[in-house]
């Protein structure tokens, strides 16, 4: 069957300043297992690297680290295709990254979630539900 697992790392400024390994800014991202086990790592971060308003994309995430996770969230094959669709056409059509009011990695993977009509809504990054 085939799992989401919604990965964050969310930064730790002491090992930033200790030994230079971490992320000042927090970023989130999904890993999808296809029904035959083929592992999609994605986020969706600035083309600008470290911009908070940039053109945004969708890019390899396989090796990047995580402090946190939802787990293996097991979804059917419909949901699977529908997800990597969404995947796809974030990767052909990316939004514009914008970490104040607009899209940024959390709100694009909780979005892509409800797109593949796993959760039921999207929740702002302050907890507001956005809509149903």
């Amino acid at each position: 069957m085939p799992t989401v697992e919604i990965r964050a790392d969310i930064g730790n400024i002491t090992n930033i300043l200790n030994d230079g390994v971490g992320a000042l800014i927090p970023h989130t991202f999904m890993q999808v297992i296809g029904p035959d086990g083929t592992k999609t790592t994605v986020g969706f971060k600035p083309l600008n690297e470290g911009s908070i308003l940039s053109p945004g994309q969708v890019a390899d995430d396989t090796i990047h680290q995580f402090d946190a996770t939802s787990g293996q969230i097991q979804i059917t094959d419909q949901q699977y295709r529908d997800l990597m669709d969404y995947i796809d056409r974030m990767k052909n059509n990316p939004p514009v990254y914008d970490i104040i009011g607009g899209e940024q990695c959390a709100s694009w993977a909780v979005n892509g979630l409800r797109d593949a009509g796993i959760i039921s809504g999207a929740i702002a990054p302050q907890g507001i539900a956005l809509y149903d």
